[in-house]
């Protein structure tokens, strides 16, 4: 016969408020005085979310979700030699709502084997950019002061499979739709807000982006000693994207910013040192390989790498200090862009963190 659990969370409400200044030094040609760009930006952001899990089978499962948000954005700025003047940006403001939608299978067949379908809308709220100026795509448009929301549809297939407690396995592939999909392309500033580089958001038609996941993780014990172990997560990702624009000099091309094939390696070296603590190491590998820097697809990448360790204590109540050193191989990860250089990621830097519960 048939039977069926189901299980609803309590409704969730959440409600944000962000106000903001932002002041952005504009440093023009030598022969108009120096100036800053004034910004009030204040972002409010209200919405529901639910769901339900049904248990159709003792190895099957259902699970629906729904969430509905509400955004408000308002903006307003100008230009200052000294003294605070607004009004060369005038005031603006936009309301974006939507609901979105997410429904999974998993079915397993076993105790260590779970089989899954998820299917999934997405909402990107609309906004305004920073600056305005001039695109670096061909014609050089004038670029957006706002965009709009962008919307998304995605489907995923996927296994996971425990062969052991030391090694768990993850494959999935995934296919996702874009309308209106909403792309950060560079332009340059006006001589009046100083001129130079800017990146900024637009519309870009519709698009789409589909890949293949793979992960290996799990728990090696008995390391050193028998107190020792090692967690480790390894995961790599393939991704194809194409996109389908109105603007026919980006037609067709690849979404900028995404990567071929990207992986990440994370694992955890732990041991006691007492009854109450215990030692750790932590070692984080990034990487990234092809894809484009803009929507014109005439600047590759480069290949990004990144490597970061973290050493220290963990005692009771989640009691933890650590040294962490980032950007370990000092890997610039530099682009061209206009007349310069702009750096992706900070030079090797070393901190000292203390965390606890209270």
């Amino acid at each position: 016969g048939f039977s069926a659990v189901a299980s609803v969370p309590p409704l969730l409400l959440f409600l944000s408020h962000t106000p903001s200044i932002l002041s952005r030094p504009a440093p023009p040609p030598a022969a108009v005085p120096a100036q800053h760009q004034l910004l009030l930006s204040d972002n409010k952001t209200v919405g529901a979310f639910g769901s339900v899990a049904v248990a159709v089978a003792p190895s099957l499962t259902a699970e629906a979700s729904a969430r509905w948000t509400r955004d408000r954005k308002e903006f307003e700025g100008g230009l200052s030699n000294g003294g605070f003047a607004l009004g060369s940006i005038p005031f603006r403001s936009r309301t974006y709502e939507n609901v979105t939608y997410g429904a999974s299978l998993s079915w397993k067949p076993a105790p260590d084997t779970n089989l899954y379908a998820r299917v999934a809308t997405g909402f990107r709220a609309g906004g305004f950019n920073r600056d305005t100026g001039l695109s670096e795509l061909p014609g050089s448009p004038p670029t957006p002061q706002a965009y709009e929301e962008e919307g998304t549809r995605a489907f995923e297939l996927g296994a996971k499979h425990r062969v052991s407690r030391a090694v768990n396995l993850s494959v999935s592939a995934f296919y996702s739709e874009y309308h209106d999909v909403l792309v950060v392309e560079q332009g340059v500033r006006r001589a009046a807000q100083g001129g130079g580089p800017f990146n900024y958001l637009d519309n870009f038609g519709d698009a789409w982006a589909k890949g293949v996941d793979v992960e290996i993780s799990g728990t090696v014990r008995g390391v050193v000693s028998p107190q020792g172990r090692i967690e480790y997560n390894i995961a790599g990702v393939w991704v194809d994207s194409k996109l389908d624009s109105p603007i026919a000099s980006v037609d067709g091309r690849q979404l900028n910013g995404t990567p071929d094939f990207a992986l990440t390696a994370n694992g955890t070296f732990s041991h006691p040192i007492s009854e109450r603590f215990a030692g750790f190491l932590n070692v984080t590998i990034q990487g990234e390989w092809g894809g484009w820097r803009n929507l014109a697809n005439t600047t590759e990448r480069d290949t990004a790498r990144n490597v970061q360790l973290r050493a220290g204590v963990r005692g009771p109540d989640r009691l933890e200090v650590a040294l962490r050193l980032t950007n370990v191989l000092n890997d610039r990860y530099r682009f061209l862009t206009g007349a310069g250089f702009y750096s992706e990621r900070p030079d090797r830097q070393m901190t000292l963190q203390v965390r606890k519960d209270f």
